[in-house]
């Protein structure tokens, strides 16, 4: 028995293809995308004088929170834990009103075709109106 013939080159590896295949197409929207862009940056009013003087305002209301002030610790614990209950409860409250929605809004499962098609709307409207 003869051993398998091995190829005389290394394996091919597989490349993803270029999301626009046509290289001139392809860099040519990349030149248009870095013009429109220099453009549009050139185009912002900044007022580099007024940034200039709100970077040290900046640094020093960032740097009033390293090393971090833990002395109203209970305060932190206190919120933390108000917020953690409220997002329980808001999840709760979801779950039990979706269930009775969930069972009008079912063809068959709902009593008659009334609520059957008020729930989707009630659904609906809810979903999408504010």
């Amino acid at each position: 028995m003869t051993p398998p013939e091995t190829p005389s080159t290394a394996p091919r590896t597989w490349r993803k293809p270029p999301f626009i295949a046509s290289p001139l197409l392809r860099y040519g929207l990349i030149i248009v995308a870095v013009v429109y862009l220099v453009w549009a940056f050139g185009s912002l009013p900044f007022n580099w004088a007024r940034i200039s003087e709100g970077l040290p305002r900046a640094a020093r209301i960032f740097s009033g929170g390293f090393p971090p002030n833990l002395e109203r610790y209970e305060l932190l614990i206190t919120g933390f834990k108000e917020s953690f209950q409220i997002a329980i409860l808001a999840t709760l409250l979801g779950v039990f009103l979706s269930i009775p929605f969930a069972v009008m809004a079912a063809r068959n499962i709902a009593p008659c075709p009334s609520i059957s098609l008020v729930a989707p709307s009630l659904l609906y409207r809810a979903a999408f109106t504010r």
